[in-house]
């Protein structure tokens, strides 16, 4: 490698010295020859030698190796400039390979570089990134310490926090395109670095720079599936700003006041979020920063708008509108952006309140600008909403067509968390089909991966709903051994709202198990943990109606499905609306009202007959049984079309089922077999 040759015996025998003094070590052996441009072999052998005795120490002996290693990083910085001393010492500052700009950024000598590249006391790697060894950056650090002047750390360090600072900031649109993977890959390679120069940058006041970077190291999080490292490093940050008083630490604590929030949704329910928003709001408002207030309202509307807050999402939004009407000086990119996000929400608005066209409008122009920005990230969002709308009315073609979009974005810049959530809504669309196996294996894809990547959220949310999937297939043995798989990784991850939607499946199976008492427990405790969360309140209501009836508490029984249907009503839900009705319906047929039943059942009735579907009803089977019981105990004729509806769907089902144990089970749920043994 160093060019240098002996000749000889004699020169053979050094060699072989040396090699034993350095115990066949690959980087000692690699730093010994590199020294070989500045000393001969004999010289190189005597130096170590001396070296050697000079770092022995009976009393404190350090390991062999390492006394060796010492002793020939010892001699070669004898050899060394004082300006590449100086480099290779402020390069220790630096705790993984790092990009050739960094490293000349750090020790600001391009020369010095080539020199520590000579001597191998630097590497530069096949993908370009220049690396110490362990040993060697350990070593340099402590000449750094006890050689230099301090000021020298300091502006090592100093550097290093700007580089790698700005490098994330710089980050961040690239991390939302094409080559999102390659940028985050190199990010994350970094992210000792990054973590270091975010907490030198807090500790010493470099609040503009911090700030700056707050939305790519959030991204970086939210794209990596990272929730729990963001939520820290940011709960964490948010100390250093608790009392902001100047502008620069203002401006910080709403940054990482929106990424928190945004983080924090993604791993408990809304209601924390949305307390940071709602100090972020009227914090951006004082500081007069329209785009810093159009970013914090942003984030509140997605709270509220596509979470359990719709009454006030229109308001955010509204105020947002307004905000970006007043044409915000940003780069066209960002405003795209802006504006994709804008109008996806204001779909999501739409679906909510029935209005599918529009919401199908708002979010194709959603989607028009996230191409303009080239965002694909966004893209892949708006073909979801696109999806949930066609899954709304019943168009399974379309929304599968436009999720498999969505998955094949998220493919491609390997994007693991996003792709498991598309599988789980593939999932969603084959269960509320009827589709069962083909849920199960959309639902063993997104398990596999989540495993994998080690993402929990994901495998607890695929056995929560693999546990719905057989519970709907009638499997009820198989349904409660991944809804106590999900319980046990639940109490690890932590998340209120899975919680929830786990002890309502869990009164399901008790339920279906005819332990209704057990069933009453477990919906009730669902409906107190779901008081910031409405749909899974309703949930509640609807089983602990199921167990009262169940129980002969006609009364307790009626009131809990009152309470269900309103908020259904209420959130816009007219599916589950219907699942409500009927339970109100049973209670009616179990007093023997006959009439009452009917006309509790009459919306049912009309909205089967008229075409209508029950896409997303827990137990679809059990409302068309309860519509057709109300029209028999009142020898409706209209009984034979609602019954011959509920065969077919019962039919079209099993022959979906490919397994014919799986057929045999699904055709011998309690309604399932009720109804093809009727009439």
């Amino acid at each position: 490698r160093s060019g240098v040759t002996g000749e000889g015996q004699l020169a053979l025998a050094d060699i072989e010295h040396i090699c034993a003094d350095l115990d066949g070590m690959p980087l000692g052996i690699e730093l010994a020859a590199a020294a070989l441009h500045t000393m001969n072999l004999p010289e190189l052998r005597q130096t170590m030698q001396q070296r050697i005795k000079m770092l022995h120490n009976p009393l404190a002996d350090a390991a062999a190796r390492h006394r060796s290693l010492s002793a020939i990083l010892a001699s070669t910085w004898q050899t060394l400039t004082a300006t590449s001393r100086q480099a290779l010492a402020m390069l220790s500052v630096v705790h993984a390979p790092c990009p050739l700009a960094a490293a000349q950024a750090i020790i600001g000598s391009e020369e010095a570089l080539v020199e520590l590249f000579d001597l191998a006391l630097a590497r530069r790697l096949d993908d370009g990134t220049v690396w110490l060894h362990e040993h060697v950056r350990q070593w340099a650090g402590e000449r750094l310490l006890s050689n230099f002047d301090p000021t020298i750390a300091d502006i090592a360090h100093h550097r290093h926090a700007e580089w790698f600072l700005d490098w994330l900031a710089g980050a961040y649109h690239a991390m939302q395109g094409a080559d999102s993977f390659v940028i985050r890959e190199r990010l994350l390679a970094s992210s000792k670095d990054i973590e270091a120069a975010w907490y030198w940058a807090l500790t010493h006041g470099a609040w503009d720079r911090v700030s700056a970077a707050v939305p790519a190291y959030e991204a970086l999080f939210y794209l990596s599936g990272r929730f729990f490292d963001g939520l820290e490093r940011f709960q964490q940050s948010l100390a250093y700003v608790s009392q902001p008083d100047q502008p620069e630490t203002k401006w910080l604590r709403v940054r990482l006041l929106i990424g928190q929030a945004t983080l924090q949704r993604l791993r408990t329910s809304g209601q924390a979020s949305e307390a940071m928003l709602q100090e972020a709001v009227p914090r951006a408002e004082q500081l007069a920063d329209r785009q810093l207030l159009a970013n914090a309202l942003l984030r509140l509307g997605t709270l509220q708008s596509t979470g359990r807050y719709n009454a006030s999402g229109r308001a955010t939004l509204d105020r947002l509108r307004k905000v970006l009407d007043q044409q915000i000086t940003m780069p066209l990119n960002e405003l795209y952006v802006m504006e994709s996000a804008y109008w996806r929400l204001m779909s999501w608005l739409e679906l909510h309140a029935g209005r599918n066209e529009m919401a199908i409008a708002y979010a194709q122009q959603a989607r028009e600008l996230a191409e303009q920005a080239h965002q694909y990230v966004m893209i892949a969002h708006c073909y979801e909403s696109l999806s949930a709308v066609f899954s709304t009315i019943g168009n399974f073609a379309d929304s599968e067509h436009y999720l498999q979009q969505a998955l094949t974005i998220y493919q491609q810049l390997r994007l693991t968390y996003h792709q498991t959530n598309v599988l789980d809504l593939l999932a969603q669309n084959a269960d509320a089909r009827g589709d069962y196996e083909q849920a199960q294996r959309y639902y063993w894809q997104e398990l596999v991966l989540a495993r994998e990547c080690g993402n929990l959220d994901a495998e607890l949310v695929a056995h929560i709903n693999l546990g719905i999937s057989y519970d709907q297939m009638g499997h009820y043995e198989q349904a409660l051994t991944h809804t106590q798989i999900a319980m046990a990784l639940c109490d690890k991850v932590g998340n209120t709202k899975h919680h929830t939607v786990i002890l309502a499946n869990l009164s399901l199976h008790a339920h279906h198990n005819h332990r209704h008492e057990l069933a009453l427990a477990y919906a009730r405790s669902a409906t107190e943990q779901a008081v910031h969360l409405p749909d899974l309140r309703a949930y509640g209501y609807d089983f602990q109606g199921h167990a009262l009836l169940a129980l002969g508490r006609l009364d307790e029984a009626e009131q809990a499905y009152h309470q269900a249907k309103t908020i259904r009503q209420q959130i816009n839900y007219p599916v589950l609306v219907l699942e409500s009705q009927a339970g109100l319906t049973r209670v009616a047929l179990t007093r023997n009202d006959a009439a009452e039943a009917l006309r509790r059942a009459t919306p049912i009735v009309e909205h089967l007959l008229a075409g209508g579907h029950l896409y997303g009803a827990e137990e679809t089977l059990r409302i068309y049984w309860t519509a057709y019981q109300a029209l028999v105990a009142n020898h409706d004729p209209r009984a034979e079309a609602v019954l011959e509806l509920a065969h077919n769907v019962v039919r079209e089902r099993a022959n979906r089922l490919s397994d014919q144990t799986n057929r045999t089970i699904f055709l011998n749920a309690e309604f399932n077999r009720l109804i093809m043994t009727a009439g």
